[in-house]
């Protein structure tokens, strides 16, 4: 984030923010810095102050870290002095030898803390981190957990990898500074250390955004250090992970190796060299954990490192590295995590791993739970030890506390069937590839009268450009369907799909495949599945894309078409790569590669032909939640932008629809025309299900009894102000304002006395501030 970015958040956002949501805590949080500031020795050195310099510090909650506590601390002349020397001494400089005699003392203190005060014997770090806040405002920040620093660090774009924590404070603490061109008053202090807390928020909620969580509310309205963790549904989740001795120093050597790109036989032949009794086949286990893990991504036929892979090679600490992806994609973790705490964090081992198998059948002995167990005590989140009769139990660390106090309340069910298996034969060997399909598709006019009956509304010839586009390249069935959300492009993938099937006479249910692509897609697995080595034997996690193509590949006379919604939320070239490699492959090569085994697993074969009666469809939106397509991608396809809304063609449609009462239509039309236009300029404008939805809510606004003494112009109001207002959004330029200018006059001149009131708040905002969205 460059600097005039950073000013412009500031000033135009978080200011306003600070004083209204976070007025509370920014008055506490100035008092106590000013109190600390100005106390005196004898003060200072009183064991009630320390007392609240430890524990009633209103700089931020610690979250777990309350569990550790010190009260020795508060009498111990010693720990008083050394933090009374850091109290006294002249904290502007921000020299390397500085924030390295920071980073000693804090070293120093907290060790001499543990060994003499810690009431369970472990770090307090969280504690002291926020007593180093307090007395060093203008450099420590108050962000006290590692998750949350490194939402910091990836809002601005800083890594800092490797570097000691107060290091790292101080030097983001100056950038900030720097970037803001903000003082070193005690207030501008303040500003600086919230600011920073805005931004790690900000960051989480992009990442809660995508992946569609809501936001805790603690973190919005304060600091609150516990971490922010989602989980995907059961069905989208692996199984268990297993784990081998040195599981982590072998994951750390597979991304140093991959930190220039390396390929899979580069990296198998590593991992046999490091671990002489692994087979080729648990060499490949561990390339795909480290791809399960989100630490490798393929480009043509290349490992690279992720982010979480850097992070990894670069010794970031390795909870935070390895939990959040642990607990949103492995099924167990975060069960593991809540059956330790609702034991109230120490457990009987025996125990643990029972309740374990018990929430998920297939694990028929504790080998699983075990491997997963591991992961945990290698992480730090658990520690074995024995009890007075010798009981081995897992006792629960502070880290494990704190990662279990981020875990949603909603963590799906707690017991899951295994999958069932659909039985297929096992072919000798892959089948010769045709050089052309043996599909015989129906004439472009038998669909094109198929297609009429599915009433759209398309530009004119929409229909020719998309089946030429589907035939034009044998091995290249691909189009992309962008632009505005509402205009129906899933809907013309279904209807072209169920016209070429009725044509055909086939069943479009067996024929129509349609997948959801999930944000966090960085790699096949999600969308063909994945081995799966927790079994005696390794087996296939299916997916229904996967059962799709088999299908495919079993008919090659039979057309099939997959349709990928929301193509772009994740990286396309990431997850999508088998399928790009295929299309493009040279004749007689082109295969779809399903898994790295040379054998068929759990009959799964290593590849299939790619099926040339395969039709893609890509749905696309483009905003600041999805990604841009490659070049790669798009040489592949056929993109075919769906933008405009014929308004006419949707009124004379509505007009001959039974359900429609003609004077509701007549006065919601008139509404959306003019607002549509008014938005077309600044590409605010709406699609079809807009105008369906409000026309909709309209219509019953006049039916339902409770509405009976409300005129029409109050629901058609209620229904602009919830589905039009809510998507504008901009920057104060010569279009913008006047696009908002005729949106307030059409309102104005309906009447649409909420909706005018919203708009001309808007246009305040815009020219006070230079930018405006309806949700400020």
């Amino acid at each position: 984030m460059d600097a005039d970015q950073l000013r412009n958040q500031f000033k135009n956002e978080f200011l306003r923010y600070r004083n209204n949501t976070w007025s509370e805590w920014h008055q506490g949080y100035l008092a106590f810095i000013k109190e600390v500031a100005d106390t005196k020795f004898e003060t200072f050195s009183n064991p009630e102050f320390q007392r609240r310099l430890w524990d009633d510090n209103p700089i931020t909650s610690i979250g777990p870290g309350n569990a550790i506590t010190v009260e020795g601390a508060y009498k111990d002349i010693e720990i008083i002095q050394k933090l009374w020397s850091l109290h006294n001494t002249d904290t502007l400089a921000s020299k390397l030898s500085r924030e390295l005699h920071l980073q000693n003392e804090f070293s120093s203190i907290l060790e001499a803390v543990r060994i003499k005060h810690s009431s369970s014997g472990k770090n307090p770090t969280a504690r002291l981190l926020r007593v180093f806040a307090a007395l060093l405002p203008r450099e420590i920040l108050c962000i006290v957990s590692t998750p949350w620093l490194k939402n910091l660090k990836d809002e601005l774009g800083t890594p800092l990898r490797g570097r000691p924590i107060i290091v790292q404070h101080v030097y983001l603490q100056n950038e900030l500074r720097k970037g803001l061109h903000i003082g070193d008053s005690l207030e501008e202090a303040v500003d600086v250390n919230m600011f920073a807390w805005w931004l790690a928020v900000q960051h989480q909620q992009k990442v809660d955004d995508k992946t569609g969580k809501t936001p805790s509310p603690e973190h919005i309205t304060t600091a609150t250090e516990s971490p922010s963790l989602t989980i995907l549904p059961v069905a989208a989740q692996r199984k268990g992970l297993f784990y081998v001795t040195d599981n982590i120093d072998l994951l750390r050597t597979v991304v140093e190796t991959a930190s220039a790109g390396t390929t899979r036989e580069e990296l198998r032949d590593l991992i046999l060299e490091e671990r002489l009794n692994l087979n080729s086949k648990s060499a490949d286990m561990i390339i795909n954990q480290a791809k399960t893990l989100g630490l490798l991504r393929m480009e043509n036929n290349t490992y690279f490192l992720t982010e979480l892979g850097e992070d990894l090679r670069d010794n970031e600490p390795i909870d935070g590295v390895f939990v959040p992806t642990l607990v949103r994609r492995v099924f167990g973790f975060a069960h593991l995590l809540a059956i330790a705490r609702d034991a109230n964090w120490v457990i009987e081992k025996s125990t643990l791993l029972n309740k374990m198998r018990g929430i998920y059948p297939a694990w028929t002995t504790t080998f699983a739970p075990s491997s997963l167990t591991s992961w945990g005590v290698q992480l730090g989140l658990f520690e074995y030890h024995k009890d007075a009769a010798g009981q081995l139990n897992v006792s629960t660390t502070d880290c494990g506390q704190y990662w279990a106090s981020g875990l949603p309340d909603d963590m799906g069910p707690w017991v899951v069937e295994a999958e069932s298996k659909t039985e297929r034969e096992e072919p000798d060997e892959l089948p010769p590839i045709p050089d052309k399909s043996s599909l015989e598709p129906p004439s472009f006019s038998l669909i094109a009268d198929h297609f009429r009956h599915e009433n759209l509304l398309l530009p004119v010839r929409f229909l020719n450009r998309l089946h030429a586009a589907l035939h034009a390249v044998e091995t290249k069935k691909f189009v992309l369907l962008t632009g505005l959300s509402g205009t129906g492009k899933t809907s013309v993938a279904r209807a072209y799909a169920s016209s070429y099937c009725r044509a055909m006479n086939l069943n479009t249910r067996e024929h129509y495949c349609e997948i959801a692509v999930w944000p966090d897609w960085s790699d096949p697995t999600g969308l063909i599945g994945f081995v799966n080595p927790l079994h005696g034997d390794p087996t296939f996690q299916r997916t229904e894309a996967l059962g799709f193509l088999l299908k495919a590949n079993d008919n090659p006379d039979k057309p099939y078409f997959l349709c990928l919604d929301e193509m772009n939320l994740a990286r396309v070239e990431h997850y999508f790569a088998p399928f790009l490699s295929a299309m493009e492959g040279r004749p007689g090569k082109q295969v779809l590669k399903l898994h790295a085994y040379e054998d068929l697993i759990d009959n799964i074969p290593p590849a299939i032909p790619w099926p040339r009666n395969l039709y893609i469809f890509g749905t696309v939106n483009m905003d600041e939640t999805t990604h841009p397509f490659s070049d790669k991608v798009l040489d592949r396809a056929f993109p075919f932008q769906l933008w405009d809304v014929d308004k006419d063609g949707w009124r004379e449609a509505k007009v001959g629809d039974p359900e429609n009462t003609p004077e509701v239509l007549e006065q919601v039309y008139p509404v959306l025309s003019e607002l549509y236009d008014a938005l077309y300029p600044v590409r605010r404008h709406f699609g079809y299900r807009v105008f369906d939805e409000v026309l909709s809510f309209c219509t019953l606004w006049t039916q339902a009894s409770v509405f009976a003494e409300a005129p029409m112009v109050e629901g058609i109001d209620a229904a602009v102000y919830s589905k039009v207002l809510p998507k504008i959004r901009g920057e104060d330029t010569e279009v913008f304002s006047n696009a908002l200018a005729n949106v307030e006059k059409v309102c104005t001149d309906h009447n649409l006395a909420q909706s005018a009131e919203k708009i001309a708040a808007m246009r305040a905002d815009l020219s006070a501030l230079g930018l405006v969205r309806f949700w400020s």
